[in-house]
């Protein structure tokens, strides 16, 4: 029923779309029109792309970020023209190269996904294996207790959070007094432990007694939970929320149909929210835009739009390819230790900015995926880490699908999902996501479990 409801919906938006950008008056690339049209042709010769979008996460959230950038965003770029209210103005040149980019991306997304889809996916149900929680969360417990005393310590680390509730202004990601950015990683992680190890331990004792009431306190518990804000980013809130509400999804299998209204719901609410607060706690935004010029501008910047994507291309003026020593000193910027190996005068970050803001002080726009393989590789090497991630998304699913330990899954959903929103972000994120939080939340509950096993043969 959703695949049928989203194969109709994108195609009755995709038709509505190549009219507009056919007969719109705006000032836009000439090709944008090829940008839905392909969308739509790779969804018909690949319908196996849309075909496990309600059995699995990874996938299903590609299919509503590419719904979004290459479907939404030419729509609203129908009447409200490309250029976006923050950055340089791009010529019309520009974009259209963009636009054969982007196109470019997603046939080479749509052939790794068809060459490699049926190692990973499957319509048959798999989840045969009895569903469990960790019993013995002792070394869990333990790496909880050393955070703590990380936040007694450093008490200023809570300070970069804002509950979105009380409609009050976001803070600042920098955090006055603290030197090493490790301390504020490893305090976000203990968010996350806190939300694993209680969402494990209301399942242990649902197991036991099949009782709704632990069901709704997970969900109030996710709700709280995910409702502090870092800095301003809405990653902050909405990938803990989404990992929350899917893993119970997965588990707690009688009480789908509410779980699946209630997330949306919940999703949508703290989207909106957040939004909002952030609208009101940049104060340095005084330009008055309508609803639709916003929505068109902010859907560009965060999904790697034309005009976007656009500005990528332009650093090429700053940036020169196949300097593989500026390559890893990107990629590995953010990883603890290997980053000492790697300097380069040359960072595509900084040369991004630079060429965004004209040269102004602001360093806050993401390179995205495509426009940084780009800048790395040049043009025919510019996917490939666009093909990279969509298998490991693919390997992630399957991974979720056949597993039922409800802390793992867990961790795998979490990462899962973070790669699924590739279109927001590019490899060095990733990466630096990967080793601060998927890494260490896998080895502490490999450890837990190590423990876990010895005691069970102990007894």
């Amino acid at each position: 029923m959703i695949i049928k409801f989203y194969r109709s919906g994108l195609l009755a938006f995709s038709l509505i779309t190549i009219l507009l950008t056919l007969i719109s008056k705006e000032e836009i690339p000439k090709n944008l029109v090829f940008l839905p049209m392909t969308f739509l042709i790779l969804i018909i010769l690949v319908p196996s792309f849309t075909k496990y979008i309600d059995k699995y996460i990874g996938i299903a959230i590609v299919n509503l970020t590419m719904f979004i950038r290459y479907l939404i965003s030419p729509f609203l770029m129908t009447f409200y023209g490309t250029n976006m209210y923050r950055g340089q103005l791009l010529s019309l040149d520009t974009l259209e190269k963009s636009v054969y980019l982007m196109i470019f991306e997603m046939v080479v997304i749509f052939l790794c996904f068809a060459i490699f889809h049926k190692f990973f996916y499957t319509t048959v149900e798999t989840e045969t294996l009895t569903q469990k929680a960790n019993t013995s969360n002792f070394v869990n417990l333990l790496v909880l207790l050393f955070i703590f005393g990380i936040i007694l310590l450093y008490p200023e680390s809570l300070s970069r959070y804002a509950f979105v509730w009380s409609f009050g202004e976001l803070k600042d990601k920098t955090v006055e007094g603290i030197e090493y950015s490790s301390i504020l990683t490893i305090v976000q992680l203990g968010h996350l432990m806190l939300l694993i190890i209680v969402i494990n331990y209301l399942y242990l004792l649902y197991k036991k007694n099949k009782n709704i009431n632990y069901l709704i306190i997970s969900i109030i518990f996710i709700l709280v939970s995910s409702s502090f804000i870092v800095g301003t980013s809405r990653f902050s809130i909405i990938l803990p929320l989404t990992t929350g509400f899917y893993t119970l999804y997965k588990f707690y299998k009688p009480f789908r149909k509410l779980l699946i209204n209630i997330s949306v719901i919940s999703i949508l609410s703290m989207i909106i929210l957040s939004t909002a607060l952030k609208k009101l706690s940049l104060k340095s935004d005084t330009i008055q835009l309508s609803i639709g010029e916003r929505l068109n501008t902010e859907l560009q910047l965060y999904f790697s739009g034309v005009a976007n994507v656009g500005h990528a291309l332009q650093t090429r003026i700053l940036y020169e390819p196949y300097n593989f020593e500026s390559v890893l000193s990107d990629l590995m910027r953010s990883v603890v230790f290997l980053n000492s190996f790697f300097t380069s005068n040359q960072d595509s970050f900084e040369a991004f900015n630079l060429l965004f803001y004209a040269g102004g002080p602001s360093r806050d726009q993401i390179l995205p995926l495509i426009g940084q393989g780009y800048l790395y590789f040049g043009v025919f090497f510019a996917p490939i880490f666009s093909a990279l991630v969509i298998v490991i998304i693919m390997f992630f699913d399957k991974k979720i699908k056949n597993n039922n330990n409800i802390f793992y899954s867990f961790i795998l959903i979490y990462v899962c999902v973070k790669f699924a929103l590739f279109n927001m972000g590019n490899m060095t994120i990733l990466i630096s996501f990967a080793t601060n939080y998927f890494l260490p939340l896998l080895v502490i509950y490999k450890i837990n479990n190590f423990f876990q096993i010895k005691v069970r043969n102990r007894a």
